[in-house]
């Protein structure tokens, strides 16, 4: 159940209580989620210790909040998620893309890490709806997915919300996030990973299979077909790191041989091919 509107904590404490009450004592709602910009706008609202044990007292409460910008947790911000959170309560965040606000890369991972910091997690990423009066704040979907990209592996995960268009026509949210299956085949398929490293993954547990008969080929058909198991971008910094861990200790497997040994009765992971992926 969502509790949204106009904004729940800002009707009279005895109206709220009537609300919170009733939907408890209905079974089959589970949660109540409780959309509000007052921890962000006016957090010195739920510094009253009674609207805080009023929240929880419901038992089922999702408190859904809506920080835009990494200068909107304040210390304030801060103390009413804590309080929060101390009274059993999740704290989830929306915010929406906004141009000029948090439209860039720099802007939203300065956010995302800011939430976590003060244990709000990052929820959903809107897209701006097109609503009158408000078009100068829309974005393409493409700035979006840039955005997107630039979080993905240089992030904590849960420091990742997922991006949503709220679709027209009752459509609903629908999740976008930038395209990592690259390709597929009947026993496989190829992905890409944020640095834009391919790798065959093999969706069963069985073991290798003998490389497709047929014509030879390049790219990323040398993975479908099993010749090779990854395709990894020149200069990838990681790697260089990870090759050097090597350098300094032998037994430091890298993926790309004299790692140590595979113990008996479990399947090694496929060999890479050190003269093409492992320079």
């Amino acid at each position: 159940m969502i509790v949204s509107g106009g904004d729940p904590l800002t009707l009279p404490v005895g109206k709220l209580r009537y609300y919170l009450e009733n939907l408890k004592a209905i079974d089959h709602i589970d949660v109540i989620r409780v959309g509000t910009r007052v921890p962000v706008t006016l957090p010195q609202r739920l510094f009253d210790q009674e609207l805080i044990d009023l929240l929880a007292s419901a038992e089922k409460v999702y408190i859904q909040t809506h920080f835009n910008h990494p200068r909107e947790i304040t210390p304030e911000a801060a103390r009413v998620v804590k309080s929060l959170l101390k009274a059993g309560m999740p704290v989830n965040n929306h915010s929406v893309l906004l141009k000029g606000v948090n439209d860039d890369l720099g802007t939203m991972r300065e956010l995302l890490r800011g939430l976590l910091r003060i244990k709000a997690r990052p929820y959903y990423i809107f897209h701006c709806d097109p609503v009158t009066g408000a078009g100068h704040f829309r974005t393409s979907v493409w700035k979006g997915l840039e955005i997107m990209e630039g979080l993905r592996g240089h992030t904590s995960g849960i420091g990742i919300p997922t991006y949503v268009v709220d679709s027209p026509h009752g459509g609903g949210k629908i999740p976008m996030m930038p395209n990592y299956l690259v390709s597929m085949a009947d026993d496989a398929v190829v992905l890409r990973n944020y640095e834009g490293m391919l790798i065959r993954y093999q969706a069963e547990d069985k073991p290798g299979l003998a490389a497709a008969a047929g014509p030879r080929t390049r790219g990323v058909s040398a993975l479908l077909q099993g010749d090779k198991t990854q395709l990894v971008p020149e200069g990838n910094e990681r790697m260089a790191r990870r090759r050097k861990l090597d350098v300094l200790d032998p037994g430091y497997d890298v993926g790309c041989g004299g790692g140590p040994e595979v113990p008996p009765g479990i399947l090694p992971l496929p060999a890479v091919n050190a003269a093409t992926n492992c320079g």
